[in-house]
C-alpha cells in the first residue's frame, strides 16, 4: 500500500471509530444503566487504531475526542474518566506489555491505575455532598476496585485478541 493510501486509510478509521466513540459518549449521558460497559467499549477505540495505524495515530484518536467531547451537551465530570482513563488506557498498555516483562508491565498498569483513580476520587469527592461522600470511603474504593481493574485489563487482552485474531482478518478481505 502506498504511504498516501496509508494516511487516508488511517484517517478514515480514525474518523469512523471517533464518530462511534462521540455517539457512545453522548449515548452514555442519557443512559446511566450503560455506564461501564460504555466506557469499556470506547476504550477499546484507541487500541483498534493503533492496530489499524500506529501509535501516533492513536494519540491524536485519542486528542481529538478529548477535544470533540467537550461540545458534547453533556455533564463534564463524567467525561473525566474518559480523559484520566478510558481514552488512553489501550495505548498505555500497549507501551507496558511491549517493553516490559510481564509483572513490571503489571505493577505498571496497576500503579497507574491506583493514582488514577485517586485523582478521580479527591476531583470527584470536591463536587458530592460531605454526606455522600462518606459512602466511598478510599479504602474500600481501593478494595473493589482492584480486582475490577485486574477483570477489565484480562478482557481488554481478550477482546482486542479476538479482534486482531478474527474481527480484523474479515475486515480485510
Amino acid at each position: 500500500m502506498h504511504a498516501v493510501d496509508r494516511k487516508s486509510s488511517a484517517i478514515a478509521i480514525s474518523g469512523i471509530l471517533a464518530a462511534l466513540c462521540l455517539s457512545l459518549l453522548y449515548l452514555k449521558s442519557i443512559s446511566p444503566v450503560l455506564d461501564l460497559s460504555i466506557y469499556f467499549i470506547i476504550s477499546l477505540f484507541p487500541a483498534v487504531v493503533l492496530i489499524e495505524t500506529d501509535h501516533k495515530y492513536s494519540w491524536l484518536f485519542f486528542a481529538v475526542i478529548s477535544i470533540l467531547s467537550l461540545v458534547l451537551p453533556i455533564n463534564k465530570l463524567e467525561l473525566l474518566y474518559y480523559y484520566t482513563f478510558f481514552g488512553y488506557y489501550g495505548i498505555i498498555k500497549y507501551y507496558f506489555e511491549k517493553y516490559m516483562k510481564i509483572i513490571p508491565s503489571y505493577i505498571a498498569k496497576m500503579t497507574l491505575f491506583i493514582l488514577i483513580l485517586l485523582f478521580n476520587y479527591v476531583v470527584a469527592a470536591s463536587f458530592i455532598p460531605a454526606g455522600a461522600a462518606e459512602l466511598f470511603r478510599l479504602p474500600v474504593l481501593l478494595i473493589v476496585a482492584t480486582p475490577l481493574f485486574f477483570l477489565y485489563d484480562y478482557l481488554y487482552t481478550l477482546v482486542i485478541n479476538y479482534y486482531e485474531n478474527n474481527i480484523r482478518k474479515r475486515l480485510r478481505r
